[in-house]
């Protein structure tokens, strides 16, 4: 018997899964807790959004397996993790773009190339274990599924045994502070992911000083055969989340012996779209144009992009406070930010870098609000550009990120419908 603690998607998603492999199981979380049951059953999964302070941790900890672990063993067992091979992108900023830039690239080029099937998982889209029944539910003898996964830290704290194929990690940020103990623990969960990787990984230059020189580490980024203006991306952040996905499948093929040319891969890199959400142009409303970065969560992300705008804006931003250290903004605001509107608990801890930044600001609790106000102040100083970068967790205030940005796009309408 297996015990899943955690509702919510990953939960849902690991007992669908459980059942479609007849395994017994039992879902719950703190609202009705089966301490007897806890006790019997023989493992728990638990969710990774539960922090490590939670009693589960203490009261059960010899039980205590996380999603990943689970799908590993289970599939060993099933004699399937054989047809798998998976592919991890972390880092603090940039890993969804790359993840989707290596997903479209080896959707384009390797699947036709040698009889795979290519996945893909992001943190807070979809759970693993809901890829994985897929996969089931689709499942095609002599076939390699290749996953692409993108994890954030905590996802991985407690991962013992499963092991990715290659990986990448290219940054490091202080981030989620709301969730580890400190910023070396938050560097430490990204470790366990670069220990676990069995073949190949992709390596910040910081991070193989610490680790020390290995076979199966490299940081070799192959970039001098991109060029950025032709493909559908800006800025030089982009640049670089290109070059690792273009060196990560350069090493792929490399080592497969696929008939694939490094020209054959930059002409289906100059042909993917960046992801939705991503500093995307929504709308321009009298002569101001509106930009949605509606799933940043982290300082570097906004540092980012305010480079690449060309001249002044206004922000919409905020969120549930991960504890980031939003000191590093104090100059890229004062140089590009015309105003500023502020949302949710964060607020308070970024409007003391805007005073140091002589920026003025106002302080919402509502999106809709935060939006008109924006657009206001726009026309009223002859701001072009709006930007909303929430560079916060979207917890408390809305669902996820999804859910932030439609309520933002659901914002825009009714503001335009007023205009």
């Amino acid at each position: 018997m297996i015990a899943i603690y955690g509702k919510w998607q990953i939960g849902t998603a690991l007992k669908n899964l459980m059942d479609k492999l007849n395994i017994p199981n039992r879902l719950m979380d703190d609202d009705d807790a089966d301490h007897k049951f806890l006790k019997a059953c023989n493992q728990i999964v638990v969710n990774p959004w539960i922090k490590p302070k939670h009693s589960i941790y203490k009261k059960y900890k010899k039980k205590i397996i996380w999603e990943f672990d689970f799908i590993r063993e289970t599939l060993q067992e099933n004699e399937m993790l054989q047809s798998f091979e998976f592919i991890w992108i972390t880092w603090t900023d940039g890993k969804s773009t790359t993840t989707w830039v290596v997903y479209n690239l080896f959707k384009e080029l390797i699947s036709p190339s040698n009889n795979s099937i290519v996945w893909t998982w992001g943190t807070t889209d979809i759970p693993l274990s809901q890829v994985v029944y897929q996969i089931l539910e689709n499942w095609r003898e002599n076939y390699n599924n290749i996953v692409i996964i993108e994890t954030s830290s905590f996802v991985w704290h407690n991962i013992k045994k499963f092991k990715f194929d290659y990986s990448i990690w290219l940054n490091f940020f202080a981030d989620h502070l709301d969730w580890h103990v400190d910023a070396e623990e938050y560097f430490n969960s990204k470790t366990n992911i670069v220990k676990s990787t069995k073949h190949w990984a992709i390596l910040w230059k910081t991070v193989i000083e610490k680790f020390g020189q290995k076979d199966n580490y490299d940081i070799e980024i192959q970039e001098n055969n991109i060029d950025i203006w032709k493909t559908k991306f800006v800025g030089q952040h982009n640049l670089e989340n290109l070059s690792h996905a273009y060196s990560l499948i350069l090493k792929y093929i490399k080592d497969k012996e696929l008939n694939i040319s490094s020209f054959d891969v930059l002409e289906k890199l100059y042909e993917i779209k960046p992801l939705s959400h991503r500093t995307e142009f929504i709308k321009q409303i009298w002569e101001i144009k509106i930009y949605d970065d509606g799933k940043s969560t982290t300082v570097q992300n906004l540092k980012a992009w305010m480079q690449s705008f060309g001249e002044k804006l206004i922000i919409i931003a905020g969120g549930s406070d991960k504890w980031a250290d939003f000191s590093e903004l104090q100059d890229i605001f004062a140089e590009k930010l015309n105003w500023a509107v502020l949302i949710w608990e964060a607020a308070k801890n970024m409007w003391e870098i805007l005073k140091r930044s002589w920026v003025d600001y106002t302080i919402t609790w509502n999106l809709q609000l935060a939006i008109t106000r924006a657009y206001e102040m726009a026309k009223k100083t002859k701001t072009k550009i709006i930007l909303f970068s929430p560079w916060c967790a979207s917890f408390d205030m809305f669902q996820n990120r999804l859910d932030r940005v439609e309520k933002f796009l659901d914002a825009i309408q009714v503001l335009e419908g007023k205009n």
